[in-house]
């Protein structure tokens, strides 16, 4: 299920700062997982916890699905750096979230957008997309844009977090259609060469998202 250097990020179950701790699976035993010092996403700070702190703990598996469990602290141990122990979860209490493939999110994210091949040279420019997903995104287009499709563009996408942090993605894309919508053309691409770490931050993004979105229908 978990491997040494897989990440894992850590809400604590009884705050309501909506603060996330990003850590690393340092080692395994049959009960417990030894992480590093989980650090604050927003503030970069290393932080500390007491003994019996619970957490709600997510990480991204290998099947491309982000699966979530309930955990506490139950102890630390000094190795080469010191670690924190907290309890390996029984796999049937795993709850997968959410497929990659099938969150796409409504969302206005400023994005610039660079050419790939001389042949297709253009200047660059920037606009907002309309909605995103770990698969792709679509760009709301200018008339007069450069872009048609089968194209290949560089595109830098500003990723603002629910903890306040900010992560930039740039992926090469290919561009798939040019869709009439309205007024407006939008252009839907596709990410050609994401890294892990870039498909995590955009996973998360769009999983947040689409919390937000549940919490504001169900208070409507």
């Amino acid at each position: 299920m978990f491997a040494i250097g897989d990440t894992l990020f850590l809400e604590p179950a009884v705050s309501d700062h909506g603060m996330r701790y990003k850590c690393k699976v340092m080692e395994l035993s049959d009960e417990q997982i030894y992480i590093d010092y989980p650090f604050n996403e927003k503030t970069g700070k290393m932080e500390f916890f007491m003994n019996g702190t619970a957490f709600k703990a997510t990480f991204y598996h290998n099947d491309q699905n982000v699966y979530m469990f309930h955990t506490k602290l139950c102890g630390r141990k000094i190795d080469r750096i010191p670690l924190l122990a907290i309890h390996y979860p029984v796999e049937n209490s795993l709850v997968k979230l959410q497929r990659r493939q099938f969150i796409r999110i409504e969302t206005m994210l400023d994005i610039a957008v660079h050419p790939l091949e001389e042949l297709s040279s253009f200047d660059p420019f920037t606009s907002v997309t309309s909605d995103i997903s770990a698969g792709g995104l679509r760009i709301v287009l200018q008339e007069g844009h450069p872009l048609q499709e089968g194209m290949q563009v560089l595109c830098g996408v500003v990723l603002p977090m629910r903890t306040g942090a900010i992560h930039y993605l740039k992926a090469e894309c290919r561009v798939l259609r040019i869709l009439h919508d309205g007024e407006r053309e939008k252009a839907s691409v596709h990410f050609e060469n994401l890294g892990e770490a870039a498909q995590q931050n955009l996973v998360r993004y769009c999983f947040e998202q689409q919390l937000a979105e549940k919490k504001k229908l169900l208070n409507e």
